[in-house]
């Protein structure tokens, strides 16, 4: 186990997630590709969730727990990913779920194209009802290119809507993400918007997979950050317009200014 070769690092930031965190947990154990790392990261969790994580790292060796004072999940993610020593990484939420093909598909497909990020399709489960919806945002085959791989000069007006902008169904390459110093954002929301839009407009190549293969759990009710926005609705704000200075300074807001007015519109 310990001599295992580690492909792709899973970074999780995680707070009191105590009802859903062995669901998720299970389903990654159970993956058919196996070369991977867990780095979970406790955001000052204040229920069971450090017992079950300390549980974890006991029964396998590819999983380590991080701890930090509630800081929310950019930084998390942050210092999970200094940890990281796969080629690949991808972010996931210790409250979704995962098909048991959905490691193997992205980096099979990652490696076919030698991709910097490889994006595939998922579900959303609704909590409350116990029902699986199938939406289109996730992943909008309508729109993208018919070449792979592509990059944001084949579809400039709608690079930023082919997916939602979230990090939990795209595998990134490592170095990609270190070469461009890609971070995610110290707030309470919206810490993945700018991450999301930069990495979509350096990535020189990005491949996708039509199936739906991460459960992506919406939550209704308090203490959710999705019931939040209202409370924080400037940080949305505030990182579209980073997005839109760096790509000033890239010199492509020109180019993809019809992409970044449907990002903002969406958004």
């Amino acid at each position: 186990m310990e001599n295992r070769k580690i492909e792709i690092s899973i970074v999780m930031p995680i707070y009191n997630l105590e009802r859903f965190l062995e669901q998720s947990m299970d389903s990654l154990l159970d993956q058919t590709f196996q070369d991977f790392e867990i780095i979970c990261v406790d955001d000052g969790s204040k229920d069971r969730t450090p017992q079950i994580l300390e549980n974890y790292e006991k029964i396998d060796s590819r999983i380590q727990v991080l701890k930090q004072q509630n800081l929310y999940a950019g930084v998390a993610r942050n210092n999970g990913m200094k940890k990281a020593q796969g080629k690949y990484i991808i972010f996931l939420d210790g409250d979704d779920f995962f098909e048991n093909t959905f490691l193997e598909k992205l980096y099979n497909q990652a490696e076919k194209y030698q991709t910097d990020i490889c994006i595939c399709n998922a579900n959303a489960f609704n909590h409350s009802e116990n029902k699986i919806r199938k939406p289109k945002q996730y992943l909008d085959t309508r729109i993208l290119p018919s070449k792979a791989p592509f990059s944001w000069r084949d579809i400039p007006d709608v690079i930023f809507s082919i997916t939602s902008p979230a990090p939990w169904n795209m595998l990134y390459r490592r170095e990609f993400i270190e070469e461009n110093n890609l971070e995610f954002q110290d707030c309470q929301r919206a810490n993945d918007l700018r991450f999301f839009g930069m990495a979509m407009v350096k990535a020189e190549k990005i491949a996708t997979i039509n199936e739906r293969l991460v459960n992506y759990r919406k939550m209704a009710g308090a203490g959710n950050l999705q019931s939040m926005n209202d409370k924080t609705p400037l940080l949305f704000m505030s990182a579209l317009e980073q997005i839109k200075e760096e790509l000033v300074s890239m010199g492509i807001y020109e180019d993809v200014k019809i992409g970044f007015a449907n990002l903002v519109l969406n958004t």
